[in-house]
């Protein structure tokens, strides 16, 4: 489905394949990584910026690489670059 929705092309049928594991030990998440809005560094921050109603958003950060003054452009339609200075980063 998805390298349909990418690519356009369609790959024929896709039957689906029955696999079955040789243990019943289920799958354990062990880690997770998440970027979040408004200077927010864990969940628990983000559920607080959202029950407190505060501003996620703010200026584009300085640490990212990117070429801020290249990046604006007022012209929504300019491709390659945004019409604001200003975003949930």
């Amino acid at each position: 489905y998805l390298c349909t929705r990418l690519t356009g092309e369609t790959g024929g049928s896709s039957a689906l394949v029955a696999v079955s594991a040789e243990s019943d030990e289920p799958v354990a998440i062990v880690a997770m990584t998440c970027r979040f809005p408004g200077g927010v560094h864990s969940p628990e921050g983000l559920w607080e910026l959202l029950a407190t109603g505060s501003e996620g958003i703010g200026e584009f950060p300085t640490s990212r690489g990117w070429d801020l003054d290249a990046l604006f452009h007022s012209d929504p339609d300019h491709p390659g670059t945004s019409y604001t200075r200003k975003g949930g980063f």
